[in-house]
């Protein structure tokens, strides 16, 4: 097969009509629970670090990590994970949407850069009705602090600051009790609304970073394309262009998942938490919990490029396999 040097070429992006989707979606979703389970930890920290003042609990991402690990065990890292699971289907969504969205645009635009990044931005959107009361109430469950196996008074102190809903030991520790709990007074203090608090800021980190992080790992393919031999594996130059689009798109988006992260769990005002943000952290907002989020980035970027391509590869039709190019 000749190259060219255009990305949509030279990577061979597999078009959503080229897959047999009774075997692509059950993939889909086992790909989505493996990397969620992977990387959930890290998210769990990034959640306290930015809703913290300063450094009042934890100095950064490995202090939070040795801190939770001493004190509440390995347990307590997969805090709400049962409740953050249940956005799993939702990978499905995003993806059908993505695919469809980028294959009608990339033929319109003749430009597979933006094609993508429209996707990408579209899918979210759409994928966020889904996501957001989830994302709360998994968020106020990452708060709460796990079973305690060491005692230190001061942390706990500290703990129960970033909490705006305290549930009682006993209830925490019942099936499904904090969930009900959690749920039942949002309701009871914002109605559901509640459940939607921070939605408009969740659209700017969400939607604009999925729409960045595809722009940028098409544009980072087509450099390394122009750069590495043609005989480079594509699928190499996907793995090293998966991670700088992830970094790239935190670097953009990170002082709005602050402000996400904060509106979501205390349940000020856009203005109020943006005040009270600027008072406490000044320019650290666009650094805060900032190495958690890239790390996870990163990890989650490289399991994605590498899960998805390789479900594609699994699901190709037989008619398609022989002009695909790995």
């Amino acid at each position: 097969m000749e190259l060219s040097r255009d990305l949509e070429n030279e990577i061979h992006v597999v078009e959503f009509h080229m897959l047999d989707k009774i075997k692509f979606y059950p993939l889909t979703l086992m790909t989505s629970l493996s990397v969620r389970g992977l990387l959930y930890p890290l998210t769990l920290v990034r959640t306290r670090l930015q809703t913290q003042t300063g450094k009042t609990v934890y100095k950064g991402m490995f202090d939070a990590i040795v801190k939770i690990g001493r004190r509440e065990g390995f347990r307590a890292f997969y805090q709400g994970f049962g409740v953050s699971c249940i956005q799993i289907p939702s990978s499905v969504i995003y993806i059908t949407i993505y695919e469809s969205v980028r294959q009608y645009w990339a033929a319109r635009l003749n430009n597979g850069h933006i094609a993508s990044m429209v996707a990408g931005f579209s899918a979210s959107c759409v994928n966020q009705l889904f996501i957001v009361p989830l994302d709360i109430v998994s968020q106020h469950l990452m708060l709460m602090e796990g079973k305690k196996s060491a005692s230190n008074k001061r942390i706990e102190e500290k703990l129960q600051k970033l909490q705006k809903i305290h549930i009682s030991d006993e209830i925490k520790n019942s099936k499904f009790g904090a969930v009900r709990a959690i749920c039942r007074e949002i309701m009871q203090s914002d109605g559901l609304r509640g459940f939607y608090k921070g939605s408009g800021v969740s659209l700017a980190v969400y939607s604009a970073g999925s729409g960045f992080w595809w722009l940028f790992y098409n544009l980072y393919g087509s450099w390394m394309i122009e750069i590495f031999p043609v005989s480079t594996s594509r699928l190499a130059l996907k793995m090293v262009a998966a991670p700088l689009a992830g970094i790239s798109s935190v670097i953009l988006t990170n002082p709005f998942d602050v402000l996400r992260t904060r509106v979501q769990v205390l349940g000020e005002s856009y203005n109020e938490t943006l005040k009270i943000l600027w008072r406490e952290e000044r320019w650290n907002i666009l650094t805060k919990g900032i190495s958690a989020r890239m790390t996870t980035s990163c990890l989650f970027s490289l399991m994605i490029a590498f899960g998805y391509e390789s479900v594609k590869r699994f699901s190709l039709k037989e008619e398609f396999k022989a002009d695909v190019r790995w």
